[in-house]
């Protein structure tokens, strides 16, 4: 279990990309950031 923000930010960070490579126009939880897939879409 992740009890800090810090350290669940790498993990959600993965999960925004594997959304984004889906099709789904999500913004991340956590600031700016960068996904290898933002330019493909």
């Amino acid at each position: 279990m992740v009890d800090s923000v810090d350290e669940a930010a790498p993990r959600l960070e993965e999960h925004r990309c594997r959304m984004r490579r889906r099709g789904l126009m999500i913004e991340p939880q956590n600031g700016p950031g960068f996904c290898d897939c933002d330019n493909a879409i």
